[in-house]
């Protein structure tokens, strides 16, 4: 089976993904019961989420509004739709470890090899 590690920064990368899918605005709220639930479609862990939620709060982007409640700071809505070049190497991360967690998940195993840095997938055939 292959082995994708799941950074801190993936972490945070895909908790903004499931908020912006949600459509949360800056200032928006979301309950922390909706992020798990689609969170569970991620394949990955619970302690995955806490970690992303913890270091995103940690940086001033979420906070907590209630005991059930997160949200959404403008600082974390600039950094959701911002297009740098660290959060695309991250968003292309999160992609390779979510598709790679699918493939476990559906038993597949790790049919096309290990990834290797800096190829395409063209150039990986």
């Amino acid at each position: 089976m292959a082995k994708v590690k799941i950074t801190r920064d993936i972490c945070e990368h895909l908790v903004l993904l499931l908020i912006r899918d949600l459509g949360i605005p800056a200032g928006g709220r979301v309950l922390h019961a909706s992020l798990a639930e689609q969170w569970d479609s991620t394949g990955l862990r619970t302690q995955d989420l806490t970690r992303g939620v913890r270091a995103l709060q940690n940086k001033g982007q979420l906070r907590e509004f209630d005991y059930e409640t997160l949200e959404l700071t403008p600082a974390g809505h600039k950094r959701m739709y911002s297009m740098r070049l660290s959060s695309m190497s991250t968003a292309v991360a999160a992609k390779r470890a979510l598709a790679a967690a699918a493939k476990l998940h559906a038993g597949e195993g790790d049919a096309e090899g290990p990834y290797v840095s800096g190829q395409s997938e063209e150039r990986r055939e």
